[in-house]
């Protein structure tokens, strides 16, 4: 076990940090939280205050990085490399939240900044922490539909405002994001929320990308608000996505994977709660599952990455930061071509990371 209590920086304590992350960790009684980051003098101290951190400052160089032993990096995404690699390379375990960084250059130079160290570098793509969404990767690895085929999967949220650069875009929400964040050139639906979707479809069936064909519509801040994106993958099974930002504020996540094999397809429909497996002898199996069954749980990968930072026995990285690089990999070219209107090759930082000794499935 590693140090106790595990002493916790934030950096990036706006919305989502203050609404899901901070509050998992105070509760925590083997968690100290230890120091917040986010700007603006009066918000910073405010959280800090509100959290019982004893420290609270603007810039994360001036962490007291001696006195930690991890931290969740939740901070506008255009940031993520720079504050998780000034952790990574003082020995730091670290949350980092998606997309875990804007290129595949970047996210694989952090999934071998925290292999080299030795320490726990977890995305928190909550619906991989579903026990529902592990036996559905079971099934998957274990042959239960056969050789992999096909993929199909796609993805809607209720997020029009937010990807269209929109003042309180998020009703209700305390120190909502910046509009300038989810726009731009690496704004967008397809790193907003694809990334989530990416990670998940390379978790569950370890298929690694190639070469991707994209198309977007940008919304009225010039920014992709709906994608489609098609793979091929070096096993040879296509993997056909969608996504945007198109369903109404009243709604639950679209959320959707359908993996076809020689024998059968699972479904992973986390819209309509329903994970099963189909298979062409007709043994099928489907969990049962209530309604609301699997909605986001944004507490799960917090509490994940503290077991696994504290090194509890039977701690699983569900947020393995591998499939979630390949996810950002595909956006990259998936982008490229959307622009150049031609397939595009993934970055040679997927191969060269392989050739370093990460293992991509």
């Amino acid at each position: 076990m590693n140090r106790f209590p595990l002493r916790v920086a934030v950096i990036g304590a706006g919305w989502w940090a203050v609404e899901n992350h901070l509050p998992v960790l105070a509760s925590r009684p083997d968690v100290e939280v230890r120091a917040v980051c986010r700007k603006g003098a009066a918000e910073v101290k405010a959280v800090a205050d509100r959290f019982g951190a004893p420290i609270a400052t603007e810039d994360h160089n001036h962490l007291p990085w001696d006195e930690l032993d991890a931290v969740v990096v939740s901070s506008p995404h255009s940031f993520h490399h720079e504050q998780t690699m000034s952790a990574l390379d003082r020995g730091l375990h670290v949350m980092c939240e998606k997309p875990l960084a804007i290129t595949a250059a970047d996210a694989f130079d952090m999934v071998r900044g925290a292999q080299e160290q030795g320490v726990v570098l977890l995305v928190p793509h909550g619906w991989q922490f579903l026990p529902q969404a592990a036996a559905a990767r079971e099934w998957i690895r274990e042959g239960r539909i056969g050789r992999l085929e096909h993929v199909v999967a796609q993805m809607a949220s209720p997020a029009r405002g937010l990807f269209s650069g929109e003042e309180d875009s998020i009703p209700g929400a305390e120190s909502p994001p910046e509009p300038s964040t989810w726009v731009g050139d690496d704004g967008g639906y397809a790193y907003g929320q694809l990334s989530h979707l990416y990670s998940l479809v390379f978790w569950l069936t370890g298929l690694i990308p190639a070469e991707v064909m994209g198309a977007v519509t940008a919304g009225p801040a010039g920014s992709d608000l709906f994608d489609a994106f098609l793979s091929t993958t070096r096993q040879g099974p296509l993997v056909s996505v969608s996504g945007g930002a198109g369903v109404p504020t009243s709604q639950r996540h679209h959320m959707e994977v359908r993996v076809f094999g020689t024998e059968g397809v699972v479904i992973v429909d986390l819209e309509r709660d329903r994970i099963e497996v189909v298979r062409e002898d007709g043994e099928d199996f489907a969990l049962p599952l209530m309604h609301g069954a699997t909605l986001y749980p944004g507490t799960l990968p917090v509490h994940g990455f503290c077991d696994l930072a504290l090194g509890y026995p039977n701690a699983v990285n569900h947020g393995d930061p591998v499939p979630s690089a390949l996810g950002i990999a595909v956006i990259e070219a998936g982008l490229r071509s959307a622009r150049t209107r031609r397939a595009e090759q993934v970055s040679s930082a997927v191969a060269e990371a392989e050739a370093s000794g990460v293992r991509l499935d």
